[in-house]
C-alpha cells in the first residue's frame, strides 16, 4: 500500500523537477541576446588579436547552441 501512496508523490517531484529545470533553461531567451550584444562589442573594442576574438566568440555560440538544442 505505501507504493501506491508513494507513487503520486515521486511523479509530482519529477512534475515539480521539470518545471524548475524548464524555467532555468527560459533563462537562456534572455541571456542569447545579451550575448550577442557583448560579443559585438568585443569584436568592436578588442584589445586581443582577432583570430582569438572570433575563437571566443564561436566557442561561446558553440555553448549557447548546444544549451538551446538540449532545451528542445
Amino acid at each position: 500500500m505505501t507504493s501506491l501512496l508513494s507513487l503520486p508523490t515521486i511523479l509530482f517531484s519529477l512534475l515539480s523537477l521539470s518545471n524548475i529545470l524548464a524555467s532555468i533553461l527560459s533563462l537562456f531567451d534572455i541571456v542569447v541576446p545579451i550575448y550577442s550584444l557583448f560579443t559585438c562589442l568585443v569584436t568592436l573594442f578588442s584589445p586581443f588579436t582577432p583570430a582569438l576574438c572570433n575563437l571566443l566568440i564561436r566557442d561561446g555560440w558553440f555553448v549557447l547552441f548546444s544549451i538551446g538544442a538540449a532545451k528542445q
